[in-house]
C-alpha cells in the first residue's frame, strides 16, 4: 500500500477517533488513551525515527504528562502534554533534528501547510502540471493567514454573544442548505482534528531546519582572515581593543555586582528586618524582577564578548576570569533573588507567581552553568540555545507531576505565616483541584488570619459556591474525561453531605 494512503488512512481514524473522545469532554482519561495512540502511529508510521534519542525523550514527556493529567489534572499538565505532542511529532518527521525548538517550529510549519497537503493527497488531477503547482503554490502562502483568521474569528466566536449568535444563525442557514444536522461548533471541532492529524501525518517537505543545524556547531571555529596583512593586522589589533575594552567592563560590573552581593548577603540572607521596611510587596516584587532582569542582561554581555574571535585571543585569560567571577556573582545574586521570594512566602504564603519564580530561578542557575561551559571550552550560541531549550523542556515536565493547586493551599492552610493568608483567593481564585482540602481543613480555614476579613458565614458560602459550580460542570462530562482529582472531590462531596 502507498505511504500517503496510509497517511490518509491514519488522519481519518484519527480524526474519529479525536471527535469520539475529546467533543464535549474536557482533558482527562481521553487524553492518555489518545496520547498511546498517537504515539504508537507514530513509530509505526515514521520507522526510522526510532532509533533517534529525542524521539524517545518527547514520547516518554508526552506520555508522562498524559498519565499526570488523568491523575491530577492539572492546567500546567495539559499545556506541556501539548507542547511536547508537538515537539514529538517534529522529531519524528526529521529525526536528525537536535534542537526541540526546531522540532516545536517544524510542527506549526506542517499545521499552516495541511490545507495544500490536503488537496494534494485527495485530488485526481495531475500534481506535476504547471497550473497544480501554481495552485498547491497559493495555498500554501494563504495557509498562515487562513490559521490566524481561524484563531481570530474563534476568539471573537465566544468572547462576543451576539457574534456568536449570528455565525450560529448564518451556518445554521448554510448547513441547512446542504440538509446536513449538524452545529458549526462540531465542525469547527472537526476541522481542528483534520489541521492537528494531518500536520502528524502528511510530512512536511520544508527541511530548512535540519539544514540550519548542519550548519551549526556546538564548538566555535576560528575565523580566520584572507586579507592582505596590512588588513589582518588592523583586526588582530581591534580584537585586542575589544578584549581591553570587555576587560574594562567586566572588572567594573564585577565590582558593582560585589557590592551589592555584599549588601544582599548582610541584610538579605542573614540580617533581614521586614520591620525596617516600609513596604514589602515593593521589596520582593520590583526587587526581583528588576534583578532577573539584571541576570539576564549580564548573559547577554557574556554573549556579545564571547560570540566569535575573541575567544581564541591568547590574551584573553584575565577576561575569562573575569567572566567566571562574574558568573558565580550572578548565581549569588539569583540566590539572593530566591531568599526574597522566600521571605514573602514567609509572610504571605504560597501562590502561582512565587512557585513561578523559583522555577525559574532553578532555570537561571542551569543557564549560567552552560554559560560557564560555553566561555571555557569556546562553546557556540547553538550550544546554549540547545542545551537550555532541553533544560526548559525537563523542568516543565517535572513541574507538572506537582500538583500545585493542592500543595499551595495546602501549604497555606497548615503553615503559619507572619501575615494574613488571602482566603478569598485560596477558595475562589485557585482552581477545584483543592476542593476536598478546603472542605477537609474548613475549620483550620475559620482560624486563619485573613485578608481581606473573610468572615466564617463568607467562608461557608465561598466554599457552598465552589461546590455546586463543581458538581455543575461535572454533569457535563462522561467517563472519557475521568480523572482522579475529579473524583477525589467526588467522594468528599459525598461525605460532606452524609456528615450533614
Amino acid at each position: 500500500m502507498k505511504r500517503h494512503i496510509i497517511a490518509n488512512l491514519f488522519v481519518f481514524i484519527g480524526v474519529l477517533l479525536y471527535n469520539f473522545l475529546f467533543w464535549g469532554e474536557k482533558m482527562g482519561l481521553n487524553s492518555l488513551l489518545f496520547a498511546i495512540v498517537l504515539t504508537s502511529g507514530l513509530l509505526y508510521f515514521y520507522p526510522e525515527s526510532r532509533s533517534s534519542r529525542n524521539v524517545w525523550l518527547c514520547a516518554t514527556g508526552t506520555l508522562a504528562t498524559a498519565l499526570i493529567i488523568v491523575w491530577h489534572n492539572s492546567a500546567i499538565s495539559k499545556v506541556v502534554h501539548l507542547l511536547s505532542s508537538f515537539a514529538l511529532v517534529g522529531f519524528v518527521q526529521q529525526r536528525t533534528l537536535r534542537f526541540i525548538g526546531y522540532a516545536f517550529l517544524l510542527y506549526w510549519r506542517s499545521l499552516v501547510e495541511v490545507p495544500a497537503k490536503f488537496i494534494a493527497n485527495f485530488s485526481t488531477v495531475n500534481t506535476n502540471s504547471q497550473r497544480t503547482k501554481n495552485v498547491f503554490r497559493f495555498l500554501k502562502l494563504a495557509g498562515i493567514p487562513f490559521v490566524v483568521l481561524l484563531v481570530f474569528y474563534a476568539i471573537y466566536f465566544l468572547a462576543n454573544p451576539t457574534f456568536a449568535q449570528l455565525s450560529n444563525r448564518f451556518w445554521g442557514q448554510f448547513i441547512n442548505f446542504f440538509t446536513w444536522d449538524i452545529s458549526f461548533e462540531r465542525v469547527l471541532f472537526i476541522l481542528s482534528g483534520v489541521f492537528f492529524l494531518g500536520a502528524v501525518f502528511w510530512k512536511s517537505p520544508y527541511n530548512r531546519f535540519a539544514q540550519k543545524e548542519e550548519q551549526h556547531s556546538d564548538f566555535l571555529s576560528r575565523k580566520r582572515s584572507t586579507n592582505t596583512k596590512v588588513k589582518y593586522n588592523f583586526s588582530m589589533i581591534a580584537l585586542k581593543n575589544e578584549c581591553q575594552a570587555g576587560l574594562l567592563l567586566m572588572l567594573s560590573l564585577n565590582v558593582l555586582l560585589f557590592i551589592v552581593n555584599v549588601i544582599d548577603i548582610r541584610y538579605v540572607w542573614f540580617g533581614f528586618d521586614d520591620n525596617n521596611l516600609q513596604n514589602l510587596k515593593s521589596f520582593v516584587h520590583e526587587g526581583t524582577y528588576l534583578l532577573i532582569i539584571a541576570i539576564l542582561l549580564a548573559m547577554a554581555v557574556l554573549l556579545y564578548f564571547f560570540r566569535k574571535n575573541l575567544n581564541f585571543l591568547a590574551q584573553n585569560t584575565l577576561l575569562k576570569k573575569a567572566a567566571y567571577f562574574w558568573i558565580v556573582q550572578n548565581a549569588i545574586l539569583a540566590f539572593s533573588v530566591a531568599i526574597r521570594n522566600s521571605h514573602y512566602i514567609d509572610h504571605h504564603g504560597l501562590a502561582y507567581k512565587r512557585i513561578g519564580v523559583m522555577i525559574f530561578l532553578i532555570l537561571v542557575l542551569v543557564g549560567l552553568g552552560t554559560m560557564y561551559i560555553k566561555v571555557k571550552e569556546k562553546r557556540s550560541l547553538y550550544y546554549l540555545l540547545h542545551r537550555n531549550s532541553w533544560a526548559v523542556y525537563i523542568t516543565l515536565v517535572f513541574t507538572t507531576f506537582v500538583n500545585w493547586d493542592v500543595f499551595i493551599t495546602r501549604y497555606n492552610i497548615l503553615t503559619e505565616v507572619k501575615s494574613n493568608i488571602e482566603t478569598p483567593w485560596l477558595i475562589n481564585n485557585v482552581s477545584d483541584k483543592n476542593l476536598f482540602l478546603l472542605l477537609d481543613y474548613k475549620n483550620k480555614l475559620y482560624e486563619l488570619k485573613s485578608y481581606p476579613y473573610y468572615s466564617t458565614k463568607g467562608v461557608d458560602a465561598a466554599l457552598d459556591r465552589k461546590k455546586q459550580q463543581f458538581e455543575d460542570i461535572q454533569k457535563n462530562y462522561s467517563w472519557l474525561s475521568w480523572n482522579y482529582a475529579d473524583y477525589r472531590n467526588k467522594k468528599y462531596l459525598e461525605k460532606d453531605r452524609d456528615s450533614n
